[in-house]
Parts: C-alpha cells; sequence; structure tokens
C-alpha cells in the first residue's frame, strides 16, 4: 500500500488502522473538474459530497431546486424523502433487535394480528424479502389505475406523470390492509427472495407497535436522528424542493404535491452525518454491523445494496432522493441529494449513463488503487460491475470489451 501512494505520488494517512492515499492538488482538481462537467451535462438538481479519510474531494451545490423560478440548490435546500424506504426500514429493525425490543423469529400476528396471514411470515421473512406478502402498490393499485378508462384516456406523459406521484403515496394502514388482507400469498414464506412494498409497511408498523409508537417517523427520531444529533429533521413533507420526475428519460415534469408516505425533510447537512455514521460504524454493535453488512447471494446486504464496490444506503421518495455511498474499510464516503429523477442515456456498449454512475465511476478512478488484487468468481454479486468494464482505447485490438467475452464464455463453457 505505501508503494501504491508513493507512485501516485500522493501523501498518506491513517483510517480505521490503514494507510490510505490523499489526492495531492493536480488529481484533486481534475476531479472536482470531472464532476463539475458531468453536472453540467446531466442538468442535476442537487448536492454532491466526497469525503476520502479526513479529506472533502467536493461539496458543493448544483443546479436549480425550483426550475420554473430558477431558484438554485444551496446548502440549506431541504429535500422531501420517506420514513419507510427499505435501508431505513432495516437500520431500525437492526437497532430494535440490539435492544431486545423485537426478535427476527417473532411471527408477525404478535404485532399485526388483524392480517389474516400474519401467523405464517416472522420478521425475519419480512425483512429479508421472503414473506410472499403480495405487492400493494404494483400488483394492487398500479393493477387498478390501469384498469381504469379515464386514466388510459390521458396521453402518455399525463399518466407518467399521475403513476410517478402515486408511488409513494400516502396510504392508510387499515386501507393497506384492505388491499392486501384476504389475499393469499405469493408463494410460502421462507421459499425464495422476491421484494415486495407491502414488507416495509409491515415491518415499519410491526415496529412501531412493539415500541409502543404511533408512527414510525417517532421511531426513527428516536432511534437515528437523535443519537446522531439530526436536529433539523422535520416530521412533516414541507416546505422542501420541488419534486420532478424525468419522461422517457430525457424531460423532467414536475410531480403533483401529494403526501409522501412518513414524509420528513432534512438539509444535506443531516445526511452528511448519517453518511458519517454509516462509515465510521456508528448506531450498531460490532456484531449488529457484521449482521448488517452480511451479502446474500445477489450480494446485498440486509441494509444496503452493493454497487461499484460501495456499499449504498438508499433514502427515496418520487421524483429524486439521496444516495448515500461508502466503504468502511476505506474512510471513502460520497453522497448525492437531488430533488429529481436522473436524465439518462444508453451508450454504444448498451449501459446506462447517467449523473450517479458517473460520479461512482470518477470516485472509483481518484480512490482506487492496487491494494490486494486478486480474482473472483463471475456471479450474481458483480454481473452488473462486469460488464460495466471497459477496455482502454489502445488495447481494443488485444481484447474484446466485457459484455461480448462474458457472451462467449457464458455460450462455451459446457465444451471447456
Amino acid at each position: 500500500m505505501p508503494s501504491d501512494c508513493k507512485k501516485a505520488g500522493m501523501p498518506r494517512r491513517t483510517f480505521n488502522g490503514e494507510r490510505i492515499c490523499m489526492l495531492s492538488e493536480q488529481p484533486l482538481r481534475e476531479f472536482q473538474e470531472s464532476i463539475v462537467h458531468a453536472a453540467e451535462n446531466w442538468q442535476i438538481s442537487g448536492y454532491t459530497f466526497v469525503k476520502w479519510g479526513e479529506q472533502t474531494l467536493i461539496d458543493r451545490p448544483f443546479g436549480y431546486a425550483d426550475k420554473e423560478n430558477r431558484i438554485p440548490v444551496t446548502v440549506d435546500t431541504r429535500y422531501c424523502l420517506s420514513g419507510t424506504g427499505q435501508d431505513l426500514v432495516a437500520l431500525c429493525y437492526l437497532l430494535l433487535c440490539e435492544r431486545g425490543t423485537i426478535h427476527s423469529a417473532d411471527k408477525l400476528s404478535r404485532y399485526i394480528p388483524e392480517y389474516r396471514q400474519a401467523k405464517r411470515i416472522t420478521l425475519r421473512q419480512l425483512i429479508s424479502h421472503s414473506s410472499g406478502v403480495p405487492d400493494y402498490f404494483y400488483g394492487r393499485k398500479m393493477l387498478t389505475l390501469q384498469n381504469d378508462p379515464a386514466h388510459l384516456a390521458l396521453s402518455e406523459r399525463e399518466r407518467y406523470v399521475k403513476e410517478l406521484a402515486l408511488s409513494g403515496s400516502e396510504i392508510d394502514f387499515t386501507c393497506f390492509l384492505e388491499l392486501i388482507g384476504e389475499e393469499e400469498l405469493e408463494f410460502e414464506p421462507g421459499l425464495k427472495a422476491e421484494y415486495s412494498a407491502s414488507e416495509c409497511l409491515l415491518l415499519a408498523e410491526a415496529m412501531a407497535r412493539a415500541d409502543q409508537k404511533s408512527l414510525n417517523l417517532q421511531l426513527l427520531r428516536e432511534l437515528v436522528f437523535a443519537p446522531l444529533g439530526m436536529d433539523d429533521i422535520r416530521l412533516e413533507s414541507g416546505p422542501a424542493a420541488p419534486r420532478y420526475g424525468v419522461f422517457r428519460r430525457k424531460e423532467f415534469h414536475r410531480v403533483p404535491e401529494l403526501p409522501v408516505l412518513y414524509a420528513f425533510t432534512a438539509e444535506v447537512s443531516d445526511l452528511v452525518k448519517l453518511l458519517d455514521a454509516l462509515c465510521e460504524r456508528k448506531l450498531l454493535s460490532a456484531q449488529g454491523w457484521k449482521k448488517a453488512m452480511k451479502r446474500n447471494a445477489d450480494g446485498d446486504s440486509l441494509m444496503c445494496g452493493v454497487i461499484n464496490g460501495f456499499s449504498l444506503f438508499s433514502l427515496n421518495a418520487p421524483g429524486g432522493g439521496a444516495e448515500l455511498y461508502f466503504n468502511q474499510e476505506l474512510g471513502l464516503q460520497f453522497c448525492y441529494v437531488t430533488g429529481a429523477d436522473r436524465l439518462s442515456e444508453c451508450d454504444t456498449s448498451g449501459n446506462y449513463i447517467h449523473f450517479p454512475r458517473q460520479l461512482r465511476d470518477a470516485v472509483a478512478a481518484a480512490t482506487t488503487f492496487p491494494r490486494h488484487p486478486h480474482v473472483v468468481p463471475f456471479g450474481k454479486q458483480n454481473w452488473m460491475d462486469a460488464c460495466s468494464l471497459q477496455v482502454r482505447q489502445d488495447q481494443t485490438d488485444f481484447v474484446g470489451d466485457a459484455r461480448t467475452c462474458i457472451a462467449v464464455t457464458a455460450a462455451l463453457q459446457k465444451h471447456a
């Protein structure tokens, strides 16, 4: 590791006992210029923060929070987020398990006896998406909407905006149970993993009842926001920056002002506190973090996804959200907070490119050095990253692109 830094001409620091490089003036300036160029190219409306160890690589807003009135994004811009996001619910679940308030083997019927299928499902199956509970949104609300003649009579653009607004809108728990309460499970609990939006709602309600809180947001304040000093969080949907969807990946459209399920608003400074906690292993015990970050067969952990080798903790609401990336071993953390969905396009290799991807690629390029190179098998955990590998232009005569190589290998593996 020291030789890597020396070759790169970069100073070194220590994080969690490991020596890491720091970017010197020239590579730091090139990194910042690449982010600014990407932000302008994709017309982003949000805030980007990147920190490596003790060195902040970039910390600045981009674009307009209110596009129609040309009100720029600032450090004080507030963003509307949902308290029922998968990763936030998982964090609360792990914290309550450590307290002994709930147990992963508990039957759901202990907390929500009025749900007909609750006796067949455990909390562990809800958090691991193996419960078989029908998806109340795509499997019920959207199907009803798409069979509505009045909805079908709208233009494609009008249908898109209406469906986007509906995707995170508020729903009373009683109404939620009316949608799925009498339905059979999609499969036997524990048989396989298949995401359902219903699972987060059931788990959030179960945790609120177990801790005798009337709202999931009260749990978030007590378990996460208050301990981390996230004092500017407001447990309400506004005031906040307008939210924008993207029609056909090309056109911004303002999302109607509908109530967001378990809405709260935050400034980027509070979200950076959460990012710090994730990167520095706060809130949970060492054993809790081990459980939280253990990868399943698809490469995802109980609390986070993984992409480009970074753990990803997502906070979402229709039209925008926050993507918090971190690598705990390297002390590397970065986030993109926005009130608008992403513009995107397909490159010549068939890969979708957009600002978050270019941000990830730029961070990886600026901070990755040969540390512990080794060969890993291709599979569910890394197929997306593998397909995104690119051959340097002067090497294209010697090796094919990643997708072609993978396709040839898959086609010929039975004959090897």
